[in-house]
């Protein structure tokens, strides 16, 4: 045979029909045929081989080498070259091809070789069929497959497939693990009718399955490969072969066991939460309980109720450190019990972790790292295997713990009871917040009533104005101290304009008080309502707000008039002391003149003769130094440096005689009036002491009537028919002469006379 542009070698010896039919039969194949020399050169070829590679005719074909442009890996031309040289026919092989357009192909080929008169291998003949789509088609079913085994493999249903006669031919991995088989060959060995529990049952499924075509949902009990039981859920439909024979039944088993504790925790976690709603509702229409301590034993003995543990505690810190037992209630002695203390520093990992935590679930309280501190020391001895502990808040801080203790074989905390726990414990921190609330209200209202007394009835008198100086407050002792009868009164007036004697003490006070928030001692001038003054005596204080601009003044001030009359009288005394003292030392010295002048005048006069003017003057002048002797025995007297002589004298003479004195010391704004009695009864006394008496008297009149006024001195009997009782001393009964000392001053109050 020949190429079209070559000529083609022929066998010899073939006739022209042989050669016609081979030649239709070449054309009209629906698989690619071919020849080619060794070295890869096509030499004859059919359409069918021009279509598989993508080109329009085979003159096409003839262009192409074969390793090079057809064969999508050529050193794969290679390997078949050496296969054929070995074996001289290869058949239905799969080879990777190239189109035209640079696509492969998957192409099913069979060759032989022809080799000539030396025995070389010299042409290739072979067929080749596109099995593309073929092999894609396998490559989807098997990825199909591949799938569906997935799918089974990962379903937690268990799949099987059995024959009638019960011979388990297929188990996925979740039934293999369901029923308690270590592989699918160990479960596969196992006669199906031995898994059933119930005898009989299996048959009695078969019957049914093969009446309807299938059964949906049916219970039934497996027995597992250690013996016990798993209850499972059933669905399988039966498979018939061609005709119409039932070959095996296809069904998954779903395991119950999970569902029945599914529902078994479903029925305990209703019957947890009808517990922890009723005891959340006992807690709610409880009456509020009146103390902290009747909290604690509430919710101890509740929480211990609801979670049916042995012992719940409120442990509350007491300092920094140091953990106080306020209440435990035990379960087992229905009995109340406090004072235990714990030192958290003992501690530190397990009451780290309750401070930081929302709250502290150990469900094996011996073996978990947050409580093996306290297994010795606490747990071991209380036999207690597991532990709730959840935080008591007040006021964004840490107040204490709320301890759950089980006793017995650990347990598991469900997140129920761990909601239930936090919520006993945030009732309790309420409670606490407000029994303290309660407590602060109830020490603001007695430290406010405290105030209020003390404020209502205190002797100073205490004020608030705002800095332009309007009254806002007052007490009843500074409304009296300005004379007003209300608050409301008050209000009407300004401090500054109305109440400061002195403006500009005021202003001066105000400077004061910019630069230091409280004034001490101060001393000012005000106005009563009347418009008399009133000088107080106090302190007073600025506050301010947050940015240092003031509110108010605040005030305290003590009526300090009368203590400055008395100041004032006491310099005034103490001045008359004073002249008293310099007034008796010249006394002392001018009466030793007197005496010498006497004296000598005694002499002068025994030397005059009788009937001599002279002794007239010497007369005169004796007369005078007898006056001025009296003056300095008054003044003597006064001063109190004279020593007593009492002797018998008649009370008109000593008042006539003092007289004299006390005009000049009253002043010529009151007028000295004697009133004396002529039957006096003559007494015996120290005039001096007298007449000092007397004088005392009237300077204390002439300090009570400061614009004037009349001082009246008298003289009277009296006779005493029974003693008379006075405050210190008793004046037994008989006669008495009295002396009287009156004046029109403004007299003595209650307050100073007591």
């Amino acid at each position: 045979m020949t190429s079209p542009k070559t000529d083609r070698s022929r066998p010899p010896g073939d006739s022209a029909a042989s050669e016609n039919r081979y030649r239709e039969m070449f054309e009209h194949s629906v698989a690619g045929m071919y020849r080619s020399s060794a070295e890869g050169r096509l030499l004859d070829a059919n359409q069918a081989l021009a279509d598989i590679l993508g080109y329009h005719s085979v003159d096409e074909l003839y262009e192409l080498d074969l390793g090079r442009d057809v064969y999508a890996d050529p050193e794969e031309r290679d390997r078949l070259l050496a296969r054929v040289e070995r074996d001289d026919v290869v058949s239905e092989i799969e080879i990777e091809l190239k189109r035209r357009d640079g696509s492969t192909l998957t192409a099913l080929g069979s060759m032989r070789g022809i080799r000539d008169t030396d025995g070389r291998l010299s042409v290739m003949e072979g067929t080749l069929i596109d099995i593309s789509e073929r092999r894609r088609a396998t490559r989807s079913l098997l990825a199909s497959e591949q799938r569906y085994r997935r799918l089974v493999e990962n379903l937690t249903d268990g799949v099987f497939e059995t024959t009638p006669d019960g011979r388990m031919l297929r188990a996925n991995q979740a039934l293999v693990e369901m029923l308690g088989y270590d592989s699918e060959e160990e479960l596969l060995s196992v006669p199906v009718s031995e898994q059933y529990v119930a005898p009989g049952r299996r048959d009695r499924l078969v019957e049914k399955t093969l009446a309807s075509g299938g059964i949906r949902n049916e219970e039934l009990a497996l027995r597992r490969k250690d013996g016990s039981v798993v209850y499972c859920l059933q669905n399988s439909s039966v498979i018939y072969d061609h005709d119409g024979e039932p070959v095996r039944f296809e069904g998954t088993l779903t395991d119950l066991s999970d569902l029945r504790r599914r529902e078994t925790e479903r029925r305990e976690l209703e019957a947890r939460r009808e517990r922890q709603n009723r005891a959340l509702l006992e807690l709610t229409r409880a009456a509020r309980p009146d103390s902290t301590e009747e909290s604690h034993r509430l919710v101890t003995r509740v929480a211990a109720r609801t979670l049916e543990v042995a012992n719940v505690g409120v442990w509350l810190f007491d300092g920094e450190s140091r953990l106080r037992c306020a209440c435990l209630w035990d379960s087992a002695e229905e009995s109340y019990s406090t004072g235990a203390e714990i030192d958290t520093t003992d501690f530190p990992v397990h009451f780290r972790a309750v401070q930081e935590q929302r709250f502290l679930a150990v469900d094996d309280a011996l073996a978990d790292p947050l409580t093996a501190e306290l297994r010795e020391g606490y747990l071991e001895p209380r036999g207690i295997a597991s532990m709730l502990d959840v935080p008591i808040r007040s006021g964004g801080r840490l107040i204490g713990i709320l301890c759950h203790e089980h006793v017995g074989i650990p347990r598991r905390w469900s997140e129920d009871e761990i909601d239930f726990a936090a919520s006993m414990a945030s009732w309790l921190s309420q409670e606490t917040e407000r029994h303290e609330r309660r407590q602060a209200q109830e020490e603001l209202r007695t430290s406010e009533e405290k105030y209020r007394d003390l404020f209502e009835s205190t002797v100073s008198g205490f004020f608030r104005t705002d800095p332009e100086g309007r009254f806002l407050a007052a007490n009843p002792a500074f409304l009296e101290m300005l004379g007003y009868d209300s608050e409301e009164d008050l209000r009407s007036v300004n401090l500054a304009e109305d109440i400061y004697v002195d403006r500009g003490r005021r202003d001066a006070l105000t400077k004061a008080i910019a630069r230091e928030p409280l004034l001490r001692n101060v001393e000012a001038e005000l106005r009563r309502r009347d418009g008399s003054i009133v000088r107080v005596f106090g302190n007073i204080r600025r506050v301010v707000d947050a940015e240092g601009k003031t509110i108010h003044y605040e005030g305290s001030f003590v009526d300090v008039t009368e203590r400055a009359e008395l100041e004032l009288q006491l310099r005034q005394s103490q001045k008359m002391e004073a002249l008293g003292k310099l007034a008796g030392g010249v006394a002392h010295d001018f009466n030793n003149l007197i005496t010498v002048m006497l004296g000598y005048i005694d002499l002068a006069t025994g030397k005059v003769e009788p009937g001599s003017s002279l002794k007239d003057d010497l007369e005169q002048i004796r007369d005078a130094a007898d006056r001025a002797a009296s003056m300095t025995r008054h003044l003597l007297a006064y001063t109190r440096q004279q020593v007593l002589h009492p002797r018998v004298v008649d009370l008109n003479d000593v008042v006539e005689d003092v007289s004299q004195l006390l005009d000049r010391l009253i002043g010529e704004d009151i007028d000295l009036e004697l009133d004396l009695a002529d039957d006096l009864y003559p007494v015996r006394v120290d005039p001096g002491q007298l007449q000092q008496v007397l004088i005392n008297l009237a300077v204390n009149a002439r300090d009570a009537m400061r614009r004037g006024g009349r001082l009246t001195i008298g003289t009277r009997t009296e006779r005493l028919d029974r003693p008379r009782r006075m405050p210190d001393f008793v004046i037994e009964s008989g006669r008495y002469a009295v002396i009287t000392v009156s004046d029109e001053g403004e007299g003595m109050d209650d307050e100073t006379r007591s």
